[in-house]
């Protein structure tokens, strides 16, 4: 018969008797077996890769074996435990398209769901399903990995050029953006990344001298507009101390008069000292082991106090000096 009174995934057999029916009794002359064919399905594929965190990633299942009525679609998709509020799904042909809604903007949870093959047969009521397949799936959540090994505070100058840098290293599913409030005092390798969940991308900070008198500040900002997520990092530079202890100095009348005066200077000894014309002949300066050492050359043997200036210089960037006055005294002369 063509009505179709049940509808069965399964083979079905039955056995018919044909004979005669004589009061109670039943006289059967010949059996006829009776078979259904089975509703035949299979998918080529029956799991799929998790959905990358972007919009627009599509999967496809292919649909091997579907007994057909007519020439229309044998099976109805339905997505099922939320897949339907990121997942998009098509037909065509042999082929069902699975596609992400949208970018998956969650650090923490992976979206879930089904996909849920039933039976499009007429012999099927309304609302009623007869599951063929369920395919699990799921959207990978959104990698932001931020990590840095940039210092708070930072000296004004280094011996070593590793001193100065730093780095900051970003995991991510998708693209991102740095800047400096100051590339001129912090500069950045990389402005930008498209994302890399696996090894990740690095941004090398490098950190110029400070030869200013003034401590200085710098931000670094990295931004994901895909999580609405923002970095800050902020640095303090120290200033450039470049000092000497006294700015006058006075030295008795005898030769070999001296006095040593502490120098503080960020980059150390690396400082030099000059004493003007008019002194060079009675007087000198030397960088003692980071001490200014002043010296008289001769006696001062008039009856006037002589003076002169010496001058420290920094030998680096910061092109400083610093000018202290020298005063020899003048010889006492008893009176007879």
């Amino acid at each position: 018969s063509q009505n179709v009174e049940e509808f069965n995934v399964a083979a079905r057999e039955k056995t018919i008797g044909i004979g005669i029916k004589d009061g109670s009794q039943f006289k059967q002359f010949k059996s006829v077996e009776l078979s259904q064919q089975s509703f035949e399905w299979r998918l080529n594929n029956d799991t799929l890769s998790p959905f990358a965190v972007t919009a627009n990633n599509t999967q496809f299942i292919t649909i091997a074996k579907c007994t057909k009525e007519g020439s229309t679609r044998c099976y109805d998709v339905k997505l099922k435990d939320g897949a339907d509020k990121w997942l998009n799904v098509t037909y065509s042909g042999l082929q069902v398209i699975a596609s992400t809604k949208s970018i998956n903007t969650s650090t923490t949870q992976k979206q879930t769901g089904k996909i849920v093959f039933i039976v499009k047969h007429s012999a099927l009521t309304n609302g009623e399903e007869l599951v063929l397949q369920t395919i699990d799936v799921e959207q990978n959540k959104y990698i932001w990995d931020f990590n840095h090994s940039v210092k708070n505070e930072y000296e004004p100058v280094y011996s070593t050029a590793s001193d100065y840098q730093g780095k900051i290293t970003i995991k991510s599913s998708g693209g991102w953006i740095a800047s400096t409030t100051n590339s001129s005092i912090a500069s950045l390798s990389l402005t930008a990344g498209s994302g890399n969940e696996t090894t990740g991308e690095t941004i090398d900070v490098v950190v110029q001298p400070n030869y200013s008198l003034k401590s200085r500040e710098v931000t670094i900002t990295v931004s994901n507009s895909d999580i609405n997520k923002t970095e800050t990092i902020m640095l303090i530079q120290k200033p450039y101390v470049f000092d000497v202890e006294s700015s006058a100095v006075t030295l008795e009348a005898a030769k070999g008069s001296k006095q040593e005066l502490n120098v503080s200077c960020s980059n150390g000894n690396n400082w030099s000292v000059e004493v003007a014309d008019d002194g060079k002949e009675w007087l000198k300066a030397e960088n003692k082991s980071g001490k200014l050492a002043i010296e008289t050359l001769t006696a001062n043997n008039t009856k006037a106090d002589r003076t002169t200036k010496v001058t420290v210089h920094s030998n680096d960037g910061a092109n400083l000096s610093i000018e202290i006055t020298v005063t020899q005294k003048a010889e006492v002369v008893e009176e007879k």
